[in-house]
């Protein structure tokens, strides 16, 4: 790869990591939680990571090839979506890229049967739909948004992700579980949470259990 990458958003390293593994020269990862740079650093001593935010890093210009940005803008207001797009714009090199991986609306509504398990939260609680649509970027609005600030060109793709494999029901319900503070689930109360998770085992399949989402890429080029 030979690459030099930020990773705004980093939160505990895990794709500063994966850019390191497929070789690339340099990753800085950015986060604007001091707690998870400090995991980070500590888990991958070779990368270098920041303390920052994804709107104002005070890294150099034009300083890397590859920005990287996961689960990030859904968390921006319309004015930070603008003012992020313009730092991850400033940070690249004039022949860099940038890759932006968010879930849209559309992808929060995608009804394949691989999706049963967000599709049971939305069928039980459809309030999350309205919530969801306050806060998930719309694929052409954001084009419009990359563009504005000075990318050349910008494609986008939607992919399947595999969340995670759970070996057994009971792994499931302790990931669910766990998941609340820091997903869609703080929305729910616990009794909701319970019914829910109650509602997933009692859907799962037998033997090997795949948890699957729908994203969307940005890729913009400087």
């Amino acid at each position: 790869m030979g690459k030099d990458v930020i990773d705004l958003g980093c939160g505990g390293g895990i794709y500063v990591r994966g850019f390191l593994a497929c070789g690339a020269h340099g990753v800085i990862g950015v986060d604007s939680s001091k707690p998870y740079i400090e995991e980070a650093q500590q888990a991958c001593p070779q990368a270098r990571f920041i303390n920052a935010s994804c709107l104002d890093t005070g890294l150099d210009s034009q300083c890397a090839d590859v920005v990287f940005e996961r689960a990030v803008i859904h968390h921006l207001t319309h004015g930070e979506l603008i003012a992020n797009a313009v730092e991850i714009h400033r940070l690249l090199k004039a022949d860099g890229v940038a890759y932006i991986q968010d879930r849209t609306q559309e992808d929060v509504v995608a009804d394949d049967p691989q999706y049963w398990i967000r599709r049971e939260l939305l069928e039980m609680y459809p309030r999350l739909l309205k919530f969801e649509a306050n806060r998930r970027p719309k694929t052409e609005d954001y084009c419009a948004i990359l563009k504005d600030v000075g990318f050349s060109s910008v494609d986008t793709l939607t992919f399947v992700e595999t969340r995670k494999i759970y070996d057994s029901v009971d792994a499931l319900a302790q990931e669910l579980q766990q998941r609340k503070g820091k997903s869609i689930l703080f929305q729910l109360t616990d009794d909701e949470l319970d019914a829910y998770v109650d509602r997933v085992i009692s859907q799962c399949p037998e033997g090997e259990i795949v948890e699957r989402d729908q994203w969307t890429i940005w890729k913009a080029r400087r």
